[in-house]
């Protein structure tokens, strides 16, 4: 207990400040609960971290591990600084995420977050009474996921043993609810009925197969379902249910705004029926995606009246007339058509794409074969042509793409001219090995008047070098304010990107694959180039400052490893994150 004399000196701001700097965070956080005034010094100038959204797992010691909104600089904690930590901020808590926790351990973790809106377990081994304890103490909760959970390490957490959905009901206020175990596993068609009108969801995804039911009739029940978002895997073929039970089934998609289903391959696959119940059902249907399913025999595409974005990934039996119909309808309303991974038989002539279309990505065809693509703002490119002097004969440019905004080259070759000549043109990314590429190329695009997101991010560019004959960047004003680059392209040419950057001080230039750095670090930082306004770098989104480094590298290098240690085990193949980036 502080006396009253100790009290007042902490009054004065600067030497609360000073002596905070001394302590390490358990103690910085049980100095700010001595009064009102220290609470306000470490919320605002300390710590600022809210913990409006927190994940809590563990770490190799038994530790608890805490990160907030943002992925780094996690704090490891002991039990007894754990359980005070939360004590501090569970009034906080909007959304949490808890990970790979034994059912000891669950129960410590979860006690009153009293205004948690959002719920996600990960790989929680959860005693058998937990879900009784989220009905009483979780009554604001509006979303819950249940990823690979188990109950103790008795059996995973899955819809068709769900102890009683009753528990669940009692949160008044659930609306989203996500059930995963990744297992082989079929629920009926009358459990799924009870969770989806019992609890009164709006999102409901599940990796269960819901089998159609074919022996007993269901009783008729009062509609009530409001489902917006559906995430399942089904048959749909009318033959294969009893016709009472698909109406109530169908029944279900009224209202859905998305659906994400999978005709599973444990059936023969996707007919016309199956299109033609979703067309005439899914009324309000405005964005669907058909993932792993085998079509058969396909004459006519059916689809939903209000359908504005299509996805099929993974699919099977398509034909080129089918590709055409969803391509070149002049009825349709489709504004985003996505098509991975899924192959088209038959041979594919010149298409000219429907007006709607504004968004296009198919990674099985050749974009030279479509046409009429003013319409479009948002282009994934494909091709295959060997040559830009056949592509250009070929007669099919960008001429035409008047309102062009985001080009994504995914494989093949773009000549610059047809580049040059986008007006419109806002983001640009090229993902892997193009040929014909070399340094002029990527100077000109640096010229390039409206574009302001650039990303060249196939390390397959290391020998990119800049030629002598090319102006210095101190003379190229881009209008870029994100260049992405890949770390051999940044090392090359390193004063030449230096240079660019103190040219153009509105740019932000962004490394991928920078893990292996430190001995680069120093070299970046002694570089005569590097911008003197640059106060900070950012690696891995942790900010780091310049003079520091310079002064205190390996204390700095040190502190900063300690930070990421659990975020480059949780993150690993996140290349999002394992970037160096400078701007002002």
């Amino acid at each position: 207990m502080y006396d009253v004399g100790f009290e007042q000196i902490l009054q004065n701001c600067d030497i609360a400040i000073y002596l905070y700097q001394f302590l390490n965070f358990s103690d910085q956080l049980r100095l700010s609960r001595v009064n009102r005034q220290l609470q306000n010094i470490f919320e605002q100038l300390i710590w600022k971290e809210k913990y409006q959204t927190m994940t809590i797992t563990e770490d190799e010691d038994g530790n608890y591990v805490v990160m907030g909104a943002i992925r780094t600089s996690p704090l490891i904690l002991e039990y007894d600084e754990f359980r005070e930590f939360i004590d501090a901020y569970a009034h906080n808590v909007r959304e949490l995420c808890v990970k790979d926790l034994r059912a000891l351990e669950i129960q410590d973790v979860m006690w009153e977050f009293p205004n948690l809106v959002k719920l996600q377990y990960e790989r929680v081994q959860m005693p058998m009474t937990h879900l009784t304890w989220l009905s009483r103490k979780c009554r604001n909760l509006e979303e819950l996921q249940l990823l690979r959970c188990s109950y103790g390490t008795a059996w995973n957490v899955e819809i068709g043993k769900m102890p009683s959905v009753k528990l669940l009901a009692k949160i008044r206020k659930l609306k989203r609810l996500s059930v995963q175990n990744s297992g082989n596993h079929n629920i009926t068609f009358e459990i799924f009925q009870q969770v989806v009108r019992r609890l009164k969801l709006e999102e409901f995804k599940f990796d269960n197969f819901i089998q159609a039911e074919v022996y007993k009739a269901p009783k008729p029940r009062k509609p009530g379902v409001q489902l917006k978002e559906l995430d399942i895997e089904v048959s749909l073929d009318p033959e294969k249910w009893l016709p009472r039970a698909y109406a109530m089934f169908l029944a279900n998609f009224e209202h859905l705004q998305t659906l994400t289903i999978y005709f599973t391959y444990r059936v023969q696959g996707v007919n016309e029926a199956a299109l033609l119940a979703l067309a005439r059902t899914c009324r309000n249907l405005e964005t669907m995606k058909i993932s792993c399913s085998n079509f058969h025999n396909i004459q006519d595409f059916h689809l939903p009246p209000n359908l504005k974005e299509l996805t099929l990934h993974r699919c099977k039996n398509l034909s080129c007339d089918n590709l055409r119909q969803l391509l070149c309808n002049a009825q349709s309303q489709i504004s985003k058509f996505t098509s991975t991974d899924t192959r088209y038989e038959g041979q594919l002539p010149e298409l000219d794409i429907s007006p709607s279309i504004e968004i296009l990505n198919i990674d099985s065809v050749s974009s030279i074969k479509f046409r009429s693509l003013h319409h479009l703002k948002e282009l994934t490119w494909y091709d295959d042509c060997p040559s830009p002097y056949i592509l250009a004969s070929s007669g099919n440019s960008l001429k035409s793409c008047i309102s062009l905004q985001s080009l994504h080259i995914k494989s093949g070759i773009m000549p610059m001219e047809w580049i040059a000549k986008l007006e419109n043109l806002h983001t640009l990314s090229i993902e892997e090995s193009m040929p014909y590429f070399d340094w002029s190329y990527f100077t000109t695009l640096l010229r390039h008047p409206t574009l302001r997101n650039l990303s060249v991010e196939d390390q397959r560019y290391r020998s990119l070098l800049c030629e002598r004959s090319d102006p210095p960047a101190e003379e190229i004003v881009t209008q870029l304010t994100s260049l992405k680059i890949s770390l051999p392209t940044f090392r090359k040419a390193l004063d030449f990107w230096l240079d660019l950057l103190e040219t153009n001080v509105q740019l932000t230039l962004t490394c991928n694959h920078f893990i292996h750095f430190e001995e680069f670090l120093h070299q970046l930082l002694d570089n005569e180039n590097f911008p003197s306004n640059l106060r900070n770098i950012e690696i891995w989104d942790i900010p780091l400052n310049c003079s520091k480094l310079r002064r205190s590298f390996d204390h700095m290098m040190n502190k900063f490893m300690f930070d990421v240690s659990f975020i480059r085990s949780e993150y690993k193949f996140d290349g999002d994150l394992y970037c160096l980036r400078l701007q002002r």
